[in-house]
């Protein structure tokens, strides 16, 4: 035998076909050495009785293929043909015994020998050219054929049982190869033909997953997995429940739990992990070897497959792609969303995804995780958990962005400014201010949230000396935002875990006592129409709409929009008359912070307690005459007060006699029946509460006060405060505009001083003297609202047969008034128009 022409080594089972036209084909043998193959035929072996053999003995026909044949043979079908006759079953004592688990299991073993080369775009490729064997599960690699057949040892031996995966390479110069992925390595090869190379890559790619599942089957205790639970695998148009295993690198899908082979597994190392996005079209329906591993059943559309049409329905929300390399991609379907970041982010882990490999404090993480016993590990001890650093240069977490890395790092030192400044009642706004600004900075970005409870993490986990004010902020921060990223999340839960433990130490009765009476953390008065004031509690989360509905329940009142009550605070940049409206949605706590920063933005000099504190008030926003009928005794006292009001500021028509009348019912209404000696005091807070500001400018004093204690002690001693809401109602009802909200304005046409009222009919527009001069429609108004620093209303109007054709069927007014007075007017004017709408439609069901 020639130097360039191999011969055949003894210890071969059997052989690739080659090309008569080359020699050296890169396996080592030629067409004269095919004809002597062993025929399959006598390879056969006899099954254990009661058995059956898992792989049919292959015909004959197929083993005879020959470079020589008149007629052209089928890539794939004589790749099938080569590989059939290259397997042989071992018969060593490291055979897998066949028992009933077992006998589905590939019981052959597969040998190829030839020449591979590195690849590489060096031109010099003979240099790096190595006769390779494979046998027992093994790649040996030899100089040349005349090592192996001088039973010379191998330079380089490969356990395939190293091997984590197979995946094609190609190179610049368009060369095309194999890669096989090693523990801390990928070497590349490529055969001496692209033919050659494909019966390389399916060779190894075939034997890796044989060599998985026949090391599971010898398994006797089940398989110790760092993530396993029920999914639903889709692939190829169909999906099916499995149950899912991670174990290292590779993903095991079992038809049961209790199963010790499985159906198929996926192998992770390298490939693509993301998240299934809702608009990408399903996966294409290719040909892949991966779904080929299934053993012990037959694929196919029952067994609870199903259309992939199905996970549109609302489960691709918490659904992941997995994109294996030369492997048709696959998703899995989650149940929820914690799952599918737990799975997310093992099977990132386990692709050895470069996105986590982050900073030192995030392996640490990791490393955390992979512990068996995270809360009783030693790592909770490493100096990362531990150092405490002042001025860090160094974020916690990988950030790429170097804007947002700025922010990080002066968030770690605003996080360390608030532990380490101890907290003092007299300078308790430095720590709510800087709580207020490291939550407001993090709450919309992901990164700063994650930085944020890294650091929250690792100062409760060190030795500050201020401790507890750390936690402080980590309970403000947990109901606000939880961290994005799924390793961070895992270390809060652990340490908060870790720290349970200790929970021992709070008092008995707070354990105790009942959740259901138990008071929620923050308490304030409420201001009520008579001038009471009325405790209502809440915590972080309670918003505006919840707080007056259970006010309305304890007062009881109609619900809100039915009585149309709303809670009211004073307005830190008007005067103290000046209200602003709290909406439903909004949060207490964020209306208490947003009032503080306008007060310190609108007012100078000292600001002491009394000054910056909000006021809230319950107060009348809709009144509907239309519904009068259902109104409780509660509510026809609270609307009796804020007709005080009204009558004090000129807004109700009454003469002077029924003005001192009124007077006298509200007296004997608020503070009972009089002495014969009533004081001075008294009468003028009576006159100053109940009787009108203009006529109280132009009447005797003296005469009125006597004129309202004669009707006081005489009409309506004994009298009770049912009777004198009875009384009062009785009379006020009778002008047409009772209970409207009503606000003074001026012309912008003429300076006349007119009255705009609201209620539910509309818009009225009233003289000085409280008389009607034009009403308008909600359904006219075309719009309304503040324009050039005043108010300004556009309505519809129909004109005449006889009108200018240029003649504009909308008409314009615009009134003169404060910029708080055109807000409020504004506010109201919409809120008449929303809450009607709606009490339509509840009046349709």
């Amino acid at each position: 035998t020639s130097t360039d022409s191999p011969g055949r080594h003894p210890s071969s089972a059997c052989s690739l076909p080659s090309r008569e036209s080359h020699p050296d084909s890169g396996f080592g043998r030629s067409s004269a050495e095919h004809q002597n193959q062993i025929s399959p035929g006598n390879r056969l072996e006899k099954a254990p009785e009661g058995m059956v053999l898992a792989h049919p003995p292959i015909s004959s026909s197929i083993s005879r293929i020959s470079s020589s044949s008149d007629y052209a043979v089928p890539p794939d079908a004589e790749r099938l043909g080569t590989m059939r006759n290259l397997s042989k079953r071992k018969e060593t004592s490291e055979d897998i015994p066949i028992t009933v688990r077992t006998s589905v299991i590939p019981q052959s073993d597969f040998e190829m020998s030839g020449y591979l080369t590195t690849m590489s775009e060096n031109r010099l490729r003979s240099l790096k050219r190595r006769y390779v064997v494979l046998k027992n599960a093994q790649l040996k690699f030899y100089r040349t054929q005349k090592h192996l057949l001088r039973d010379e040892a191998p330079t380089t031996i490969i356990n395939l049982r190293d091997v984590k995966a197979v995946s094609k390479a190609s190179t610049k110069s368009g060369g095309h190869g194999f890669e096989l992925v090693l523990e801390h390595d990928n070497l590349r090869y490529q055969a001496e033909s692209e033919k050659a190379t494909e019966e390389w890559f399916m060779t190894l790619n075939q034997l890796l997953k044989n060599i998985t599942i026949a090391d599971l089957a010898q398994r006797s205790r089940p398989i110790e997995a760092e993530l396993a639970g029920w999914v639903t695998k889709v692939k190829h148009g169909h999906q099916k429940r499995y149950y899912a295993q991670l174990t290292g690198d590779k993903l095991l899908f079992f038809k049961k739990p209790d199963d010790k082979i499985p159906s198929s597994h996926q192998n992770l190392r390298g490939a693509r992990i993301c998240e299934k996005n809702k608009s990408s079209s399903d996966e294409y329906s290719g040909s892949s070897g991966d779904e080929n591993v299934e053993v012990g059943g037959i694929r196919g559309s029952g067994n609870g497959s199903s259309s992939v049409s199905m996970i549109y329905n609302g489960d691709s929300d918490y659904s992941i792609c997995i994109e294996a390399v030369d492997s048709d991609p696959q998703y899995l379907i989650l149940r929820n969303s914690e799952d599918k970041d737990r799975w997310l982010y093992y099977l990132k882990l386990a692709s050895r995804d470069a996105t986590l490999c982050g900073t030192s404090f995030e392996i640490l993480i990791e490393r955390l995780m992979l512990d068996p016993d995270p809360l009783n590990s030693e790592l909770w001890k490493d100096v990362l958990f531990r150092l405490i650093e002042e001025n860090p240069t160094e974020t916690l977490t990988k950030i790429d962005d170097l804007e947002t890395r700025k922010k990080a790092l002066e968030l770690d030192l605003g996080t360390f400014l608030f532990a380490s400044v101890q907290m003092r009642s007299i300078a308790i706004q430095y720590h709510v201010d800087l709580s207020q600004n490291l939550l407001s900075s993090a709450i919309d970005n992901p990164c700063l949230q994650n930085e944020l409870y890294c650091q929250l993490v690792r100062l409760t986990s060190g030795s500050m000396e201020f401790v507890s004010q750390v936690w402080k902020l980590l309970s403000l921060a947990i109901p606000l935002f939880l961290p994005k990223q799924y390793s961070v999340l895992w270390l809060l839960k652990m340490h908060i875990e870790r720290k349970r433990k200790d929970g021992n130490q709070e008092e008995r009765n707070t354990l105790a006592r009942d959740p259901c009476d138990t008071n929620l953390p923050y308490s304030m008065a409420i201001k009520l129409p008579t001038g009471d004031h009325h405790v209502v509690e809440f915590d972080g989360s309670t918003e505006i709409g919840e707080c007056l509905s259970s006010l309305c329940l304890k007062l009881n009142l109609r619900p809100a929009l039915l009585s149309g009550y709303s809670l009211y605070a004073n307005d830190p940049s008007g005067g103290p008359e000046d209200l602003v409206l709290l909406k439903g949605k909004q949060k207490i706590c964020d209306c208490l912070s947003l009032w503080e920063k306008q007060m310190k933005d609108t007012k100078s000099g000292k600001i002491t307690t009394e000054i910056c504190m909000m006021k809230i008030q319950l107060r009348l926003k809709n009144y509907w005459n239309s519904l009068s009928e259902e109104e409780t005794q509660n509510e026809k006292l609270f609307i009796c007060h804020k007709l005080a009001e009204e009558v004090v500021a000129g807004h109700l028509p009454l003469s002077n006699d029924l003005a001192e009348e009124i007077c006298a019912l509200y007296a004997q209404m608020c503070f009972g029946d009089p002495q014969r000696h009533s004081e001075e005091k008294l009468l003028d807070e009576v006159l100053a509460k109940f009787y009108p500001n203009k006529l109280l400018q132009v009447v005797n004093i003296r005469s009125l006060k006597q004129s309202v204690l004669d009707h006081w002690m005489n009409e309506l001693k004994g009298v009770p405060v049912s009777e004198c809401v009875r009384l009062i109602l009785i009379v006020l009802r009778k002008w047409k505009f009772f209970g409207s909200y009503i606000k003074e304005a001026k012309l912008k046409i003429n300076d006349k001083r007119i009255f705009i009222a609201l209620n539910e009919s509309g818009i009225h527009l009233l003289s000085d003297q409280l008389e009607v001069q034009r009403s308008f429609q909600f359904h006219k108004l075309i719009n309304f609202g503040e324009y050039h620093g005043d108010f300004m209303l556009t309505v519809s109007r129909t004109l005449p047969p006889n009108a200018h054709p240029e003649e504009t069927p909308q008409e314009r007014m615009t009134f003169a008034m404060s910029r708080k007075s055109i807000e409020q007017l504004t506010t109201h004017l919409a809120e008449y128009i929303r809450c009607q709408k709606l009490l339509w439609k509840m009046s349709r069901k």
